[in-house]
Protein backbone atom coordinates (compact mmCIF):
# COMPACT_ATOMS: atom_id res chain seq x y z
CA UNK A 1 0.00 0.00 0.00
CA UNK A 2 2.75 2.40 0.98
CA UNK A 3 4.58 1.54 -2.24
CA UNK A 4 1.48 2.41 -4.29
CA UNK A 5 1.13 5.80 -2.58
CA UNK A 6 4.80 6.50 -3.15
CA UNK A 7 4.38 5.59 -6.82
CA UNK A 8 1.44 8.04 -7.13
CA UNK A 9 3.53 10.79 -5.54
CA UNK A 10 6.40 10.15 -7.95
CA UNK A 11 4.01 10.17 -10.90
CA UNK A 12 2.43 13.45 -9.76
CA UNK A 13 5.84 15.00 -9.31
CA UNK A 14 6.86 13.88 -12.78
CA UNK A 15 3.70 15.38 -14.31
CA UNK A 16 4.26 18.68 -12.45
CA UNK A 17 7.89 18.80 -13.58
CA UNK A 18 6.86 18.14 -17.19
CA UNK A 19 4.17 20.86 -17.01
CA UNK A 20 6.62 23.44 -15.63
CA UNK A 21 9.13 22.55 -18.35
CA UNK A 22 6.46 22.83 -21.05
CA UNK A 23 5.33 26.22 -19.68
CA UNK A 24 8.91 27.46 -19.62
CA UNK A 25 9.34 26.45 -23.26
CA UNK A 26 6.00 27.95 -24.39
CA UNK A 27 6.32 31.23 -26.31
CA UNK A 28 5.64 34.25 -24.13
CA UNK A 29 3.18 36.95 -25.17
CA UNK A 30 4.78 40.27 -26.12
CA UNK A 31 2.97 43.60 -26.05
CA UNK A 32 4.01 46.51 -28.29
CA UNK A 33 2.30 49.92 -28.02
CA UNK A 34 3.27 52.70 -30.38
CA UNK A 35 2.77 54.52 -33.68
CA UNK A 36 2.91 52.92 -37.12
CA UNK A 37 5.83 54.46 -38.98
CA UNK A 38 5.71 52.30 -42.10
CA UNK A 39 3.45 49.67 -43.71
CA UNK A 40 5.38 46.63 -44.98
CA UNK A 41 3.27 44.19 -46.97
CA UNK A 42 1.89 41.84 -44.33
CA UNK A 43 3.28 43.85 -41.46
CA UNK A 44 4.27 47.25 -40.14
CA UNK A 45 7.04 49.04 -38.30
CA UNK A 46 5.89 50.41 -34.96
CA UNK A 47 7.81 52.95 -32.89
CA UNK A 48 7.09 52.90 -29.16
CA UNK A 49 6.93 55.99 -26.96
CA UNK A 50 10.37 55.01 -25.65
CA UNK A 51 11.78 55.20 -29.20
CA UNK A 52 12.20 51.47 -29.86
CA UNK A 53 11.17 50.22 -33.32
CA UNK A 54 9.53 46.81 -33.75
CA UNK A 55 8.58 44.81 -36.82
CA UNK A 56 4.99 43.63 -36.36
CA UNK A 57 4.12 40.67 -38.61
CA UNK A 58 0.47 40.06 -39.47
CA UNK A 59 -0.60 36.40 -39.68
CA UNK A 60 -3.80 34.83 -41.10
CA UNK A 61 -5.13 34.40 -37.56
CA UNK A 62 -4.37 38.02 -36.50
CA UNK A 63 -7.49 39.77 -35.21
CA UNK A 64 -7.77 43.48 -36.07
CA UNK A 65 -10.00 45.85 -34.07
CA UNK A 66 -10.47 49.60 -33.92
CA UNK A 67 -11.47 51.65 -30.87
CA UNK A 68 -12.12 55.34 -30.37
CA UNK A 69 -9.58 57.46 -28.46
CA UNK A 70 -10.37 57.37 -24.76
CA UNK A 71 -11.99 53.93 -24.83
CA UNK A 72 -10.58 51.55 -22.23
CA UNK A 73 -12.37 48.33 -23.21
CA UNK A 74 -13.15 46.37 -26.37
CA UNK A 75 -16.90 46.36 -25.72
CA UNK A 76 -17.52 48.89 -28.50
CA UNK A 77 -14.57 47.89 -30.69
CA UNK A 78 -15.09 47.58 -34.45
CA UNK A 79 -13.63 44.72 -36.46
CA UNK A 80 -11.31 45.96 -39.22
CA UNK A 81 -8.79 44.48 -41.64
CA UNK A 82 -5.08 44.80 -42.17
CA UNK A 83 -5.78 47.27 -44.97
CA UNK A 84 -7.33 49.74 -42.52
CA UNK A 85 -3.97 50.33 -40.80
CA UNK A 86 -2.03 53.40 -41.96
CA UNK A 87 1.16 55.23 -41.04
CA UNK A 88 0.56 57.51 -38.08
CA UNK A 89 -2.07 55.27 -36.50
CA UNK A 90 -1.53 54.23 -32.89
CA UNK A 91 -1.65 50.47 -32.29
CA UNK A 92 -1.39 47.93 -29.51
CA UNK A 93 -0.04 44.65 -30.90
CA UNK A 94 0.01 41.45 -28.86
CA UNK A 95 1.71 38.32 -30.06
CA UNK A 96 4.76 36.07 -30.05
CA UNK A 97 8.27 37.47 -30.31
CA UNK A 98 10.48 35.66 -32.79
CA UNK A 99 13.45 37.84 -31.88
CA UNK A 100 14.16 40.96 -29.81
CA UNK A 101 12.47 43.32 -32.28
CA UNK A 102 10.02 41.13 -34.24
CA UNK A 103 6.54 40.14 -33.08
CA UNK A 104 4.01 37.91 -34.87
CA UNK A 105 0.72 39.51 -33.88
CA UNK A 106 -2.25 37.56 -32.57
CA UNK A 107 -4.23 40.78 -32.14
CA UNK A 108 -3.89 44.41 -33.19
CA UNK A 109 -5.98 47.17 -31.61
CA UNK A 110 -5.94 50.47 -33.49
CA UNK A 111 -6.70 54.14 -32.83
CA UNK A 112 -6.61 56.03 -36.13
CA UNK A 113 -4.46 59.13 -36.46
CA UNK A 114 -7.50 61.06 -37.73
CA UNK A 115 -9.57 60.19 -34.66
CA UNK A 116 -6.64 61.01 -32.39
CA UNK A 117 -6.08 64.38 -34.09
CA UNK A 118 -9.78 65.24 -33.79
CA UNK A 119 -9.80 64.34 -30.09
CA UNK A 120 -6.62 66.32 -29.41
CA UNK A 121 -8.00 69.35 -31.24
CA UNK A 122 -11.27 69.23 -29.29
CA UNK A 123 -9.41 68.89 -26.00
CA UNK A 124 -7.04 71.71 -26.90
CA UNK A 125 -9.93 73.99 -27.76
CA UNK A 126 -11.62 73.05 -24.48
CA UNK A 127 -8.45 73.92 -22.56
CA UNK A 128 -8.52 77.27 -24.36
CA UNK A 129 -12.25 77.96 -24.04
CA UNK A 130 -12.64 76.78 -20.44
CA UNK A 131 -9.08 77.24 -19.27
CA UNK A 132 -7.27 79.39 -16.77
CA UNK A 133 -3.57 79.72 -16.00
CA UNK A 134 -1.46 81.40 -13.41
CA UNK A 135 1.29 81.19 -10.79
CA UNK A 136 0.57 79.24 -7.62
CA UNK A 137 0.63 81.38 -4.47
CA UNK A 138 -0.90 78.95 -1.93
CA UNK A 139 -2.01 75.30 -1.69
CA UNK A 140 -4.50 73.69 0.69
CA UNK A 141 -4.50 69.93 0.17
CA UNK A 142 -7.29 69.21 2.72
CA UNK A 143 -9.75 71.49 0.94
CA UNK A 144 -8.39 70.74 -2.56
CA UNK A 145 -7.83 74.44 -3.16
CA UNK A 146 -5.00 76.17 -4.99
CA UNK A 147 -4.71 79.95 -5.13
CA UNK A 148 -3.13 81.33 -8.29
CA UNK A 149 -2.09 84.78 -9.46
CA UNK A 150 -3.21 85.56 -12.99
CA UNK A 151 -0.75 86.86 -15.59
CA UNK A 152 -0.73 90.64 -15.52
CA UNK A 153 1.38 93.75 -15.82
CA UNK A 154 -0.69 96.39 -14.05
CA UNK A 155 -0.25 97.15 -10.37
CA UNK A 156 -3.15 95.31 -8.72
CA UNK A 157 -2.67 91.56 -8.68
CA UNK A 158 -5.62 89.26 -9.41
CA UNK A 159 -5.94 86.10 -7.29
CA UNK A 160 -8.22 83.19 -8.18
CA UNK A 161 -9.05 80.25 -5.92
CA UNK A 162 -9.03 76.99 -7.93
CA UNK A 163 -10.99 74.11 -6.36
CA UNK A 164 -10.59 70.60 -7.74
CA UNK A 165 -13.70 68.51 -8.29
CA UNK A 166 -13.79 65.06 -6.72
CA UNK A 167 -11.63 62.65 -8.75
CA UNK A 168 -10.35 65.51 -10.94
CA UNK A 169 -6.98 64.38 -12.35
CA UNK A 170 -3.89 66.32 -11.37
CA UNK A 171 -0.84 65.96 -13.61
CA UNK A 172 2.64 67.39 -13.40
CA UNK A 173 5.24 68.04 -16.09
CA UNK A 174 8.45 66.09 -15.58
CA UNK A 175 11.89 67.68 -15.52
CA UNK A 176 13.38 68.23 -18.97
CA UNK A 177 10.15 67.34 -20.79
CA UNK A 178 7.78 69.81 -22.41
CA UNK A 179 5.29 67.19 -23.63
CA UNK A 180 1.87 66.96 -22.03
CA UNK A 181 1.95 63.22 -22.84
CA UNK A 182 4.90 62.90 -20.44
CA UNK A 183 3.09 64.63 -17.58
CA UNK A 184 2.57 62.24 -14.65
CA UNK A 185 -0.39 61.80 -12.34
CA UNK A 186 0.52 63.71 -9.19
CA UNK A 187 -0.76 64.61 -5.75
CA UNK A 188 -1.90 68.02 -4.64
CA UNK A 189 0.94 67.97 -2.13
CA UNK A 190 3.38 68.00 -5.08
CA UNK A 191 2.22 71.51 -6.01
CA UNK A 192 4.24 74.33 -4.43
CA UNK A 193 3.99 78.14 -4.42
CA UNK A 194 5.85 79.48 -7.44
CA UNK A 195 4.74 76.60 -9.68
CA UNK A 196 2.71 77.30 -12.79
CA UNK A 197 -0.76 75.84 -13.22
CA UNK A 198 -3.25 75.37 -16.00
CA UNK A 199 -6.78 74.20 -15.27
CA UNK A 200 -9.89 73.63 -17.27
CA UNK A 201 -13.33 73.92 -15.79
CA UNK A 202 -15.76 76.68 -14.91
CA UNK A 203 -15.14 80.11 -13.39
CA UNK A 204 -17.47 81.98 -11.11
CA UNK A 205 -19.34 85.02 -12.39
CA UNK A 206 -16.99 87.44 -10.67
CA UNK A 207 -13.90 85.55 -11.84
CA UNK A 208 -12.45 85.02 -8.35
CA UNK A 209 -13.23 81.29 -8.11
CA UNK A 210 -12.67 78.41 -10.51
CA UNK A 211 -13.95 74.82 -10.29
CA UNK A 212 -11.48 72.54 -12.08
CA UNK A 213 -12.22 69.37 -14.01
CA UNK A 214 -8.48 68.82 -14.48
CA UNK A 215 -5.21 70.57 -13.70
CA UNK A 216 -1.64 70.32 -14.87
CA UNK A 217 1.26 71.94 -13.03
CA UNK A 218 4.97 72.35 -13.52
CA UNK A 219 8.06 74.29 -12.58
CA UNK A 220 9.08 76.57 -15.45
CA UNK A 221 11.27 79.58 -16.04
CA UNK A 222 11.74 82.29 -18.66
CA UNK A 223 15.24 83.66 -19.14
CA UNK A 224 16.69 86.48 -21.24
CA UNK A 225 20.17 85.62 -22.50
CA UNK A 226 22.89 86.21 -25.05
CA UNK A 227 24.42 83.41 -27.10
CA UNK A 228 28.00 82.37 -26.25
CA UNK A 229 28.28 79.33 -28.53
CA UNK A 230 26.11 77.01 -30.63
CA UNK A 231 26.41 73.20 -30.80
CA UNK A 232 24.04 72.30 -33.62
CA UNK A 233 24.89 68.60 -33.50
CA UNK A 234 23.98 68.30 -29.81
CA UNK A 235 21.11 70.80 -30.20
CA UNK A 236 22.52 72.87 -27.37
CA UNK A 237 23.46 76.49 -26.78
CA UNK A 238 25.88 77.97 -24.29
CA UNK A 239 24.37 81.28 -23.18
CA UNK A 240 24.88 84.06 -20.62
CA UNK A 241 21.92 84.86 -18.39
CA UNK A 242 21.30 88.63 -18.69
CA UNK A 243 20.06 88.85 -15.10
CA UNK A 244 22.84 86.89 -13.37
CA UNK A 245 25.68 86.97 -15.96
CA UNK A 246 26.06 83.22 -15.34
CA UNK A 247 26.68 80.81 -18.21
CA UNK A 248 23.87 78.33 -18.85
CA UNK A 249 23.12 75.50 -21.27
CA UNK A 250 19.92 75.54 -23.31
CA UNK A 251 18.83 72.17 -24.72
CA UNK A 252 16.38 71.92 -27.62
CA UNK A 253 14.23 68.88 -28.33
CA UNK A 254 11.99 67.84 -31.19
CA UNK A 255 9.13 69.48 -29.29
CA UNK A 256 10.86 72.84 -28.83
CA UNK A 257 9.53 75.79 -30.85
CA UNK A 258 11.91 78.39 -32.30
CA UNK A 259 10.62 81.72 -33.61
CA UNK A 260 12.46 84.80 -34.81
CA UNK A 261 11.52 88.47 -34.47
CA UNK A 262 11.82 89.95 -37.98
CA UNK A 263 14.38 92.65 -38.51
CA UNK A 264 12.80 96.09 -38.10
CA UNK A 265 9.17 94.91 -37.91
CA UNK A 266 9.03 92.59 -34.94
CA UNK A 267 7.51 94.98 -32.46
CA UNK A 268 4.46 95.47 -34.67
CA UNK A 269 3.82 91.73 -34.45
CA UNK A 270 3.75 92.03 -30.67
CA UNK A 271 0.41 93.82 -31.00
CA UNK A 272 -0.03 96.55 -28.40
CA UNK A 273 2.22 94.84 -25.87
CA UNK A 274 4.44 97.81 -25.37
CA UNK A 275 1.45 100.06 -24.70
CA UNK A 276 0.05 97.52 -22.27
CA UNK A 277 3.24 97.46 -20.28
CA UNK A 278 3.25 101.22 -20.15
CA UNK A 279 -0.06 101.33 -18.37
CA UNK A 280 -2.92 99.31 -19.76
CA UNK A 281 -4.66 98.60 -23.02
CA UNK A 282 -5.72 101.26 -25.42
CA UNK A 283 -8.88 101.52 -27.43
CA UNK A 284 -7.97 98.57 -29.59
CA UNK A 285 -4.65 97.64 -31.09
CA UNK A 286 -3.88 96.08 -34.42
CA UNK A 287 -4.62 92.45 -35.07
CA UNK A 288 -1.98 89.78 -35.27
CA UNK A 289 -0.07 88.58 -38.27
CA UNK A 290 -3.23 87.14 -39.79
CA UNK A 291 -4.63 90.63 -40.24
CA UNK A 292 -7.25 90.89 -37.48
CA UNK A 293 -8.81 94.32 -37.22
CA UNK A 294 -8.47 96.61 -34.22
CA UNK A 295 -11.46 97.16 -31.92
CA UNK A 296 -13.26 100.40 -32.69
CA UNK A 297 -13.04 103.25 -30.21
CA UNK A 298 -15.59 102.70 -27.42
CA UNK A 299 -16.55 99.18 -28.47
CA UNK A 300 -16.95 96.55 -25.71
CA UNK A 301 -13.81 94.69 -24.80
CA UNK A 302 -13.70 91.09 -26.07
CA UNK A 303 -13.73 88.34 -23.48
CA UNK A 304 -10.54 86.55 -22.65
CA UNK A 305 -10.71 82.77 -22.41
CA UNK A 306 -7.72 80.93 -21.07
CA UNK A 307 -5.48 83.95 -21.63
CA UNK A 308 -6.65 84.27 -25.24
CA UNK A 309 -8.85 86.96 -26.76
CA UNK A 310 -12.13 85.31 -27.74
CA UNK A 311 -12.56 85.13 -31.48
CA UNK A 312 -8.89 84.62 -32.30
CA UNK A 313 -7.79 81.79 -34.53
CA UNK A 314 -7.18 79.36 -31.68
CA UNK A 315 -4.68 78.89 -28.89
CA UNK A 316 -1.96 81.27 -29.97
CA UNK A 317 -3.16 81.00 -33.57
CA UNK A 318 -2.27 83.55 -36.24
CA UNK A 319 -4.38 86.62 -36.63
CA UNK A 320 -5.98 88.33 -33.67
CA UNK A 321 -9.72 88.52 -33.33
CA UNK A 322 -11.55 91.73 -32.57
CA UNK A 323 -9.14 93.95 -30.76
CA UNK A 324 -6.26 91.58 -31.42
CA UNK A 325 -3.58 91.00 -28.83
CA UNK A 326 -3.32 94.72 -28.29
CA UNK A 327 -7.03 95.24 -27.67
CA UNK A 328 -8.45 95.87 -24.26
CA UNK A 329 -10.84 98.01 -22.37
CA UNK A 330 -9.68 101.38 -21.12
CA UNK A 331 -7.53 100.99 -18.07
CA UNK A 332 -6.32 97.60 -19.18
CA UNK A 333 -9.25 95.56 -17.86
CA UNK A 334 -9.95 92.64 -20.16
CA UNK A 335 -12.69 90.01 -20.10
CA UNK A 336 -13.60 90.43 -16.44
CA UNK A 337 -10.23 89.25 -15.15
CA UNK A 338 -8.70 92.71 -15.27
CA UNK A 339 -5.22 93.66 -14.21
CA UNK A 340 -3.87 94.66 -17.63
CA UNK A 341 -3.33 91.03 -18.67
CA UNK A 342 -0.99 90.49 -21.57
CA UNK A 343 -0.99 87.66 -24.13
CA UNK A 344 0.89 84.50 -23.22
CA UNK A 345 4.35 84.26 -24.75
CA UNK A 346 3.01 81.28 -26.72
CA UNK A 347 0.56 83.63 -28.47
CA UNK A 348 3.28 86.13 -29.30
CA UNK A 349 5.51 83.33 -30.53
CA UNK A 350 2.82 82.09 -32.93
CA UNK A 351 2.87 85.47 -34.67
CA UNK A 352 6.59 85.28 -35.32
CA UNK A 353 8.16 83.50 -38.31
CA UNK A 354 9.37 79.97 -37.60
CA UNK A 355 13.12 79.61 -37.29
CA UNK A 356 15.77 76.96 -36.60
CA UNK A 357 18.81 76.51 -34.43
CA UNK A 358 20.96 76.94 -37.54
CA UNK A 359 19.89 80.60 -37.75
CA UNK A 360 21.00 81.43 -34.20
CA UNK A 361 24.20 83.49 -34.12
CA UNK A 362 26.78 84.03 -31.39
CA UNK A 363 26.13 87.32 -29.59
CA UNK A 364 22.43 87.66 -30.36
CA UNK A 365 19.79 88.03 -27.67
CA UNK A 366 17.29 85.28 -26.92
CA UNK A 367 14.33 84.76 -24.63
CA UNK A 368 13.89 81.11 -23.70
CA UNK A 369 10.92 79.66 -21.85
CA UNK A 370 11.42 76.15 -20.59
CA UNK A 371 11.53 73.56 -17.86
CA UNK A 372 13.83 73.71 -14.88
CA UNK A 373 16.21 70.80 -15.29
CA UNK A 374 17.94 68.75 -12.63
CA UNK A 375 20.80 71.26 -12.75
CA UNK A 376 20.12 74.99 -12.17
CA UNK A 377 22.40 75.93 -15.06
CA UNK A 378 20.45 73.88 -17.63
CA UNK A 379 17.11 74.61 -19.26
CA UNK A 380 15.12 72.57 -21.77
CA UNK A 381 13.41 74.95 -24.18
CA UNK A 382 9.67 74.93 -24.70
CA UNK A 383 9.83 78.06 -26.83
CA UNK A 384 12.78 80.16 -27.94
CA UNK A 385 12.42 83.69 -29.27
CA UNK A 386 15.51 84.81 -31.20
CA UNK A 387 16.68 88.28 -32.30
CA UNK A 388 15.04 89.56 -29.11
CA UNK A 389 17.27 92.52 -28.23
CA UNK A 390 14.55 95.06 -29.04
CA UNK A 391 12.06 93.17 -26.88
CA UNK A 392 14.46 93.12 -23.92
CA UNK A 393 15.09 96.84 -24.33
CA UNK A 394 11.33 97.45 -24.46
CA UNK A 395 10.85 95.59 -21.18
CA UNK A 396 13.65 97.51 -19.51
CA UNK A 397 12.29 100.83 -20.72
CA UNK A 398 8.84 99.91 -19.40
CA UNK A 399 10.36 98.93 -16.07
CA UNK A 400 12.24 102.23 -15.86
CA UNK A 401 9.08 104.23 -16.54
CA UNK A 402 7.22 102.21 -13.91
CA UNK A 403 10.04 102.79 -11.40
CA UNK A 404 10.80 99.07 -11.08
CA UNK A 405 14.42 98.49 -10.13
CA UNK A 406 16.20 95.83 -12.13
CA UNK A 407 13.63 95.70 -14.92
CA UNK A 408 10.84 93.21 -15.33
CA UNK A 409 13.41 90.45 -15.17
CA UNK A 410 16.10 90.38 -12.52
CA UNK A 411 17.02 87.47 -10.27
CA UNK A 412 13.91 85.42 -9.71
CA UNK A 413 12.01 87.64 -12.13
CA UNK A 414 10.21 86.75 -15.31
CA UNK A 415 10.97 88.03 -18.78
CA UNK A 416 7.64 86.88 -20.23
CA UNK A 417 4.60 89.15 -20.61
CA UNK A 418 2.92 87.22 -17.78
CA UNK A 419 3.87 84.68 -15.15
CA UNK A 420 2.24 81.83 -17.07
CA UNK A 421 3.60 82.58 -20.51
CA UNK A 422 6.04 79.72 -20.50
CA UNK A 423 3.68 76.86 -19.68
CA UNK A 424 2.86 74.72 -22.72
CA UNK A 425 -0.74 74.19 -23.78
CA UNK A 426 -1.88 70.57 -23.15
Amino acid sequence: MHGFIHLKQLLAAAILTASVAAFAQAPQQTRVLGVVTEKQGVGAKVKTDAGDVYDIVFAPQTKFQKIAPGQTSLKDATDITMGDINSGDRVLARGTATDAKTVVALSVILMSKTDLADKQQKERMDWTRRGISGTVTAVSAPTKEITIRLPQVAAAEQLVKVTLKDNAPSRRYTQDSVKFADAKISLLTDVKPGDQLRARGDKSEDGTKFTADEIVTGSFQTVAMTVVSVNAEAKELQVKNLDTNKVMTVRLTADSTVRRIPEGGGMGMMGGMGGGMMGGGGPGGPGGAGGGQGRPQGAPAPAVEGGRTAGSAGPGGPGGGPGGPGGGAPGGRVGGFGGGRMPDLSQIMERMPASTLAEVKVGETLIVAGTKGASPDRITAITMLTNAEAFVNLRRAAAARAGIAGGFGGPGGNWSPGDMSMMPMP
